[in-house]
């Protein structure tokens, strides 16, 4: 159901998971600590990723997608999956293994530009 709920939700927060489930699924009978047990075993099983943001709590979204970075808007919130930029490099300037590389961009989408504009 988790699943089926970030199928349909693209992005979505731990609270935004667990309400869209009551509202669709008639999940009220499990306790949160096995709601958040299983978001736990599909991040640590690679299902799924949580994505840290500097303004919003962390969201979630399917592993399964092509790899990508995110626009987050300051305004609304909104994330937006934008195309991850190539890196050759494997190592950086001090000789470190890089593995894995998420960026957030932060600024004001074209949605709340236009809303300032009128």
């Amino acid at each position: 159901m988790i699943i089926d709920c970030l199928n349909n939700l693209h992005h979505a927060s731990f609270d935004d998971i667990f309400s869209y489930l009551e509202e669709n699924n008639g999940f009220n009978k499990i306790s949160l600590s096995t709601f958040y047990r299983n978001i736990s075993f599909l991040e640590q099983d690679g299902v799924i990723r949580k994505v840290d943001s500097t303004i919003s709590e962390p969201f979630y979204e399917l592993s399964n997608i092509a790899k990508h970075d995110h626009f987050i808007c300051t305004k609304c919130h909104k994330i937006i999956d934008i195309p991850r930029k190539n890196r050759k490099e494997k190592y950086d300037e001090y000789g470190n293994l890089i593995q894995e590389i998420s960026i957030n961009e932060y600024g004001i989408c074209k949605d709340c530009l236009d809303k300032i504009k009128i």
